[in-house]
C-alpha cells in the first residue's frame, strides 16, 4: 500500500471533491458509525486523516490514526500541526500492528481488501480484534464482495479486472475527477466467505453486512433515479462486527 507514497496527492484531490463518494460511501460509514461521543476510536488505514477528524470532532475522545504510507501520515501530522485536535497519527502496516490499546471502536476504510493472501487478511482481523475493548465495534467500508466489479465510471470510480475473477486475483481501482482518471491502484478480492472466516476466525462472533445509502443532499442533487444502479449492485458495503463483552 506504499502506491499512496506517489498518489496521494490525487487521492486527496479525490476524495475531498467526489460528490457522489460523500453522498454514498460517506455518508453510509458515518450513518453505521453512530455517535462516537466519548468513544476511543483507532482508525486503521487513515490516510491523511479525512476520516478521523471528523470523528474526533463529533466528540470522540482518544483518536489515534494509522497508516502505512509515509508521506499519508506526514499529511495527516501536518493537519494536525494547524487544526491541533489531539489526534495522534501512527505509521503501521495493519497486518503487523502491535497492541496500541484497547479501543471502544476501530474503524477501517477501504482496508481489508489490500490484504494480498487469506493469511494476511487473518492477521489484519486479528489485530483489530486484539485493539478492541471486550464489548467494542468494528465498522469498515469495504469493496461489496457480491459486486465486485464497476466498469461504469457513474458514480466516480471503477473496478475491473483483466482476468477472470477469482479469489486472491488484482482487481483495478480508478478514480476520477470531473468524470477524469486522477489515480489508479490494486486491491484484491476476497469473498464474502473468507472475508467472515477471517473475522469470526479472530474472535467475533458475527459479522454483519450492511448496503450503502444514499444521503438526502444525494437525492436532492441528482434525485433517485441517478441513484438507482449504485443502490441495486453496489460496489462498496458496510461491515459491523462487535467484540463479545466476556
Amino acid at each position: 500500500m506504499e502506491v499512496y507514497d506517489t498518489i496521494c496527492d490525487n487521492y486527496k484531490k479525490h476524495i475531498f471533491s467526489c460528490f457522489e463518494r460523500k453522498a454514498t460511501a460517506e455518508h453510509s460509514f458515518f450513518k453505521y458509525l453512530g455517535d462516537v461521543r466519548g468513544k476511543s476510536v483507532l482508525d486503521l488505514g487513515c490516510g491523511e486523516g479525512y476520516y478521523a477528524r471528523p470523528i474526533k470532532m463529533s466528540g470522540a475522545g482518544k483518536v489515534v490514526g494509522v497508516d502505512i504510507s509515509d508521506k499519508m501520515i506526514a499529511m495527516a501530522r501536518e493537519e494536525e500541526k494547524r487544526s491541533l485536535l489531539g489526534i495522534n497519527y501512527e505509521r503501521y502496516d495493519a497486518a503487523y500492528l502491535p497492541k496500541m490499546g484497547q479501543f471502544d471502536i476501530v474503524t477501517a476504510v477501504f482496508l481489508l481488501h489490500y490484504a494480498r493472501s487469506k493469511d494476511e487478511l487473518s492477521k489484519m482481523c486479528g489485530n483489530i480484534y486484539k485493539n478492541l475493548k471486550p464489548g467494542g465495534r468494528f465498522v469498515a467500508l469495504n469493496n461489496n464482495p457480491d459486486d465486485p466489479l464497476q466498469p461504469d465510471g457513474k458514480y466516480g470510480y471503477t473496478i475491473t479486472c483483466d482476468r477472470p475473477l477469482a479469489e486472491g486475483c488484482a482487481i483495478r481501482i480508478s478514480l476520477y475527477l470531473n468524470g477524469k482518471p486522477a489515480c489508479s491502484f490494486d486491491n484484491y478480492y476476497w469473498d464474502k466467505k473468507t472475508y467472515e472466516d477471517a473475522l469470526k476466525g479472530a474472535g467475533f462472533k458475527t459479522v454483519t453486512w450492511h448496503n450503502i445509502a444514499v444521503s438526502e443532499e444525494g437525492i436532492a442533487r441528482f434525485g433517485h433515479q441517478f441513484w438507482q444502479a449504485c443502490l441495486k449492485q453496489p460496489g462498496i458495503i458496510v461491515i459491523e462486527c462487535h467484540k463479545p463483552k466476556g
